[in-house]
This record gives structure tokens, C-alpha cells and sequence, in this order.
């Protein structure tokens, strides 16, 4: 019994380096853990950026061919309408060119 009174003897400072060590092992782990994330925050953070960066780009060049498209559909109602004027004028040029060239006879 007396061995068993000498082994199980542990001074205060025994016991503060016995819990001291697991602290700094969690400490150590909380620590790269921390670090770890924030340097996923810092990545997320760029892609975030990144993607920010090419949505505007995407509603500017969206804009522009809206505009270009604005632009187009004017041009081809404008042919349209030019294509119909030429149409009926063609017909009224062959009508008038067989009109002349009837002969009476008789």
C-alpha cells in the first residue's frame, strides 16, 4: 500500500503540466483549424469577387447587343418596307409594260 501512496503522490505542478499539455494541443489544433478556414473565407471571397467582376461584364456586353439588336430590327423594318414599295412598284412597271405592248388589230 505504501507503493501504491507513492505512485499515486502528484504535486499541483504535476497536475497543471498534465492539463497544460492537452490545452496546447487544442490550442495548436483550434489555431490550424482557424487558419485553415480562413484561408477557404479568403479563396471563397476571391471567387465571389472573380464572379462579381464577369457578371457585370456579362449585363454590359448584354446591354450592348440589346442595343445592337434595338438597332437591327429598325434596319429590317426599314427593309421591309422599302422590299413592299419595290414589289408593288415591279408589278405596276410589268403592268404598265404589258399594257404597251397590246396591239389592236382590227
Amino acid at each position: 500500500m505504501a507503493a501504491a501512496k507513492a505512485n499515486a503522490s502528484f504535486t499541483v505542478e504535476d497536475l497543471t503540466l498534465l492539463q497544460a499539455k492537452p490545452k496546447k494541443e487544442l490550442a495548436d489544433e483550434f489555431q490550424s483549424s482557424f487558419e485553415s478556414l480562413t484561408f477557404k473565407l479568403d479563396h471563397i471571397n476571391t471567387a465571389i469577387c472573380d464572379h462579381g467582376g464577369r457578371i457585370r461584364s456579362l449585363k454590359e456586353e448584354a446591354t450592348t447587343i440589346d442595343q445592337h439588336h434595338k438597332e437591327l430590327a429598325g434596319k429590317y423594318n426599314a427593309l421591309q418596307k422599302d422590299n413592299g414599295w419595290l414589289k408593288d412598284k415591279l408589278a405596276d412597271l410589268e403592268g404598265q409594260s404589258r399594257r404597251l405592248k397590246i396591239q389592236i388589230i382590227g
